[in-house]
């Protein structure tokens, strides 16, 4: 079934961050929420400019993402960082065994592979509103790694759409499906 795009349509940046390879595609969404891969770039990125986890030449880094994004014409569209799922842990705790549901929270605390204050935590509520014990998704991650990646995202200047972890094999599926 072809894919149609219409004035409603709309083109955004997805940014792929995993082991020292970014991969930067160029997406058209329409109204039904259908998704065209108009293209794809794949660069692998020096040790220098990120290393283990932290982006530590921002500069340099956006320079290259910037050059990118001309080459795909999605300079000024809103922009999708995906960061490879080994940045981040998750856990999924029931209501009960919170006394909050807070990032200073003992029981949150205690399962963060970082130390409290190098530790960026998110929340997500996994049940319906009437379920009494809820599940609560919580989310992990390095506050180094995302303070450096949304610095970087200050100077590319853009509209950004957010920072997420990834789905398994996402861009993968999407370089089997450029037009």
């Amino acid at each position: 079934k072809k894919i149609k795009l219409d004035k409603e349509s709309f083109t955004i940046g997805a940014v792929y961050y995993s082991d020292h390879l970014v991969t930067i595609a160029r997406l058209t969404l329409n109204k039904d929420n259908q998704v065209i891969v108009e293209g794809v770039i794949e660069l692998p990125v020096q040790g220098d400019v990120i290393g283990d986890r932290v982006i530590e030449q921002k500069n340099e880094f956006s320079n290259i993402l910037l050059d990118s994004f001309d080459l795909l014409k999605i300079e000024g569209s809103p922009l999708l960082v995906i960061l490879s799922s080994s940045f981040f842990n998750v856990h999924t705790f029931y209501s009960s065994e919170l006394k909050q549901i807070s990032n200073t929270d003992n029981t949150v605390q205690s399962k963060s592979p970082y130390l409290p204050n190098e530790t960026f935590i998110e929340f997500l509520n996994l049940s319906k509103k009437s379920e009494e014990d809820k599940l609560i998704r919580t989310v992990y991650t390095n506050r180094k790694l995302i303070e450096s990646w949304t610095d970087t995202l200050e100077i590319l200047n853009m509209p950004t759409i957010g920072i997420v972890p990834s789905g398994p094999n996402i861009f993968d599926i999407l370089k089997t499906k450029v037009l």
